[in-house]
């Protein structure tokens, strides 16, 4: 052999499983047997075919057994795990056989401190556990026979003891049996006190006897509960008379008593029972069961009590169920009560119940918001006729009296006075309340309807102004055509062209003030269209004032940019423009220069008219736009509906624009409006 030949790993893992004692090197988690001794092949009953396995599965019987978690805990730990004498379930010859063995678990670690593999060395210890067992059985056996031996001894003496006290304990039997016939007398008379005080007690008992709970003794109130004779009870099982009782829990709770010994009371127990037909009721009762202690301490019976409470349980039920009802109709009240404040406020609604007598009232927000009270002022029944103006304060109180009289609905419309001065209409409705026949308050709502008056003052003014405008021209233009129609003949009388051109301004007044109608109304019902084009702004201003410079008694100076072009309903704004020229003419006559400016940015154009007229006064220029507003021109009276602005108004807001008026007294006013750029792109897009 050479000195420095190195032997290869199947080599020394030949060499190893030549050892004589007992090794196994394992590696990896799964415990790959990578060697083994024969000596080790011997403990496990195995060959080297085992050899690359699992250890688990070449020794399929260590599952459930110690090992395997002992190993793994190694392979964890690097801690050495040992045992001595350890009992192992190992598969030899067929079958699994008990052996005994001493065993360490050890980790191997290389140069670099790295667990590589786990070795296992054992040695079988069997037949000196087994002699170790023999022994000590054979001690234990010699020192049985020793205390058997001594035990015999003693069970001589013990024989002589008991002889010489079998004659004592003859004559104790004798006083034994003397005592228990006159306990057993007691008992007895015991027995039947109970059972008198049972059958004699207006409260319902009775008493069971064992596990079956036989009836031994009931008295007629438990009869009356039970609704059974005392023949049909007597010596028969509870639940033999009840079956329905069968799965309910007082049967085990009566037999738990006896058990326990301990007294077990129900404070109300809601329990079914049948008649004797086999209907079956609910009862509800409160029941007491109580152990009957026998002399020698057991217990074979119970004291049953019953109280029968089926009346008061029902009674408080429906009671609780009243008050439910009570309590859900209370919810849906509350929840209409929610609606209907909901729908008051959104209406705005006041709701007030005024007391005649006293005239205290008790109102909601809204009802004092009304009047213009504050929400946390006293509003009294008096205090609501000082609101009223005087004039309808007699007419709503004979009304509010007739209505109390006639047990009618008090319907009135009445002016107010808020306390800051300004004045409003009142709505109101009411119905008054009665007790014992005598009205003695009014429950009423409210609303304000100053809007509505308005409107309607508004409508009664413009069909009047409209009335009166159109009565005008119409009785002219008659006039004319009765001359006209007299006159027919005459063709070269000179009054026929003035007759013919006093016709045509009546004809064109009223095609005014007919457009100014037709184009509200197409603005109330968003019937209005625009239609958009391009346009030189210079152009449409001066076809706007063609009429105007006709006449040669005014000068229009146009000022801006000749080339603007606007994107805009052409018509609609010439519309607007001409407005504003015979407004400065109508109510300007003396300003005999007009300018027009216009100009642009680059979000709007803007368009004004400039006259140099008396001016307008500061307090009229926020109604200027208002649809049927009308100015006081110091007693001057003008034709129109008061609309030609607010059309203008209109047509610019389609535009997306804005319009205004500035002036100041002596110095003349500027009418203007402005269309943004971009929104008028927006509504071609």
């Amino acid at each position: 052999m050479k000195s420095n030949t190195l032997l290869k790993s199947n080599d020394l893992l030949n060499i190893f499983s030549e050892l004589s004692p007992a090794v196994a090197v394992y590696t990896t988690d799964f415990l790959y047997i990578e060697a083994v001794s024969d000596t080790m092949l011997d403990f496990w009953g195995r060959d080297r075919s085992v050899i690359g396995k699992p250890l688990a599965e070449a020794i399929p019987e260590l599952a459930g057994q110690r090992f395997l978690d002992e190993l793994s805990s190694v392979i964890r730990t690097g801690v050495t795990v040992t045992g001595k004498s350890v009992p192992a379930e190992i598969l030899l010859d067929g079958e699994l056989q008990i052996r005994y063995y001493d065993y360490e678990y050890r980790a191997l670690r290389n140069d670099a401190g790295d667990l590589y593999c786990l070795l296992h060395t054992t040695s079988e210890v069997t037949d000196s556990v087994l002699k170790k067992d023999a022994i000590q059985k054979l001690a234990e056996e010699q020192s049985l026979n020793e205390e058997l031996a001594a035990a015999n001894d003693e069970l001589n003496a013990i024989n002589g003891e008991l002889d010489r006290n079998r004659q004592s304990l003859s004559e104790l039997s004798e006083d034994l049996e003397r005592q228990v016939n006159e306990r057993t007398k007691a008992a007895e008379a015991a027995a039947h006190r109970l059972e008198a005080m049972v059958m004699n007690t207006p409260i319902a008992m009775t008493i069971l006897k064992g596990q079956d709970l036989v009836v031994t003794v009931a008295n007629q109130p438990m009869l009356s509960v039970w609704r059974r004779s005392l023949e049909q009870v007597i010596g028969r099982g509870l639940v033999e008379i009840f079956p329905e009782l069968k799965n309910q829990p007082n049967p085990g709770r009566m037999r738990g008593v006896m058990t326990s010994g301990l007294r077990f009371t129900l404070p109300e127990t809601e329990v079914i029972l049948g008649t004797v037909d086999g209907v079956l009721k609910k009862h509800y009762a409160s029941f007491s069961y109580d152990p009957i202690v026998e002399k020698d301490g057991s217990i074979e019976s119970i004291l049953v009590t019953v109280i029968n409470i089926t009346d008061e349980v029902n009674n408080r039920h429906e009671l609780e169920q009243s008050r439910a009802e009570l309590w859900s109709a209370t919810q849906e009240l509350a929840e209409v009560n929610l609606r209907l404040n909901m729908a008051m406020e959104a209406s705005a609604l006041g709701m007030a119940e005024a007391v005649f007598a006293t005239g205290h009232m008790i109102s909601n927000d809204q009802f004092k918001r009304n009047f213009g009270r504050s929400v946390s002022d006293d509003f009294t029944y008096p205090q609501l006729f000082e609101a009223m103006l005087p004039k309808y304060r007699d007419i709503v109180r004979k009304k509010v009296d007739t209505a109390a009289e006639e047990h009618a609905i008090y319907e009135a419309e009445y002016e107010i006075e808020w306390p800051d001065g300004s004045r409003h209409w009142i709505g109101a409705h009411g119905i008054p309340r009665y007790t014992n026949g005598i009205a003695d308050r009014i429950v009423g709502v409210s609303r304000l309807i100053t809007q509505q008056k308005n409107i309607e003052r508004q409508k009664d003014d413009f069909l009047s102004v409209a009335s009166h405008e159109l009565k005008t021209p119409i009785t002219g233009l008659k006039a004319t055509l009765q001359l006209l129609e007299r006159l027919k003949s005459e063709t070269a009388n000179p009054l026929l062209p003035k007759l013919i051109g006093s016709a045509n301004k009546g004809i064109e007044k009223i095609t005014v003030l007919v457009d100014d109608l037709l184009n509200i109304n197409r603005f109330s019902q968003s019937k209005l269209k625009l239609e958009l084009n391009d346009f030189n702004v210079q152009g449409m201003l001066q076809n706007a004032s063609t009429l105007i410079t006709a006449e040669n008694q005014y000068e229009i100076q146009f000022e801006g940019d000749p080339d603007l072009m606007m994107l805009a309903d052409e018509h609609r704004i010439e519309q607007v423009v001409i407005n504003f020229l015979n407004n400065a003419i109508k109510y300007a006559p003396d300003s005999k220069i007009i300018r027009v400016l216009f100009e642009a940015s680059e979000t709007y154009i803007k368009i004004a008219v400039a006259d140099r007229g008396p001016g307008i006064p500061a307090d009229h220029l926020p109604h200027l736009f208002d649809r049927y507003w009308r100015a006081d021109h110091g007693g001057k009276k003008y034709s129109g509906l008061g609309l030609g602005l607010f059309i203008c108004s209109e047509i610019i807001k389609r535009h997306g624009g804005a319009i205004g008026a500035e002036s100041e007294i002596g110095t003349g006013s500027v009418f203007w409006f402005k269309i943004p750029v971009q929104a008028v792109a927006d509504q071609v897009e």
